[in-house]
């Protein structure tokens, strides 16, 4: 069986969260048996090879880069047009999705 996918994303914040990942010392070899990281500073691949199963997100979103980004993860992990996002309830729609104003 395939292992999970997991891709990493670090908008703007102070990359603590990644940091913290990464100071599990050798716990992340444990890790690493058990996904596959995908698009991560983690593993500095910086294109999504695939979809994924798993994204961490960290920092907020503050300007055009950051939405891109934002963009960019859902098309991964949720499809194009046809995934299922909470806050929208399953419309798909990138304006609701993108409720936070940067045009």
């Amino acid at each position: 069986m395939a292992k999970p996918k997991v891709a990493t994303a670090s908008l703007a914040g102070c990359f603590g969260c990644h940091m913290s990942l990464l100071d599990i010392d050798e716990r992340i070899l444990q890790l690493i048996e058990l996904v596959d990281f995908d698009k991560s500073p983690i593993d500095d691949i910086k294109e999504f090879s695939g979809r994924c199963a798993i994204g961490l997100i960290e920092g907020g979103c503050c300007n055009e880069e950051n939405v891109r980004v934002l963009r960019e993860f859902r098309q991964h992990f949720f499809g194009r047009r046809n995934g299922t996002v909470p806050e929208t309830g399953g419309s798909g729609d990138d304006e609701q999705f993108f409720r936070f104003g940067v045009k």
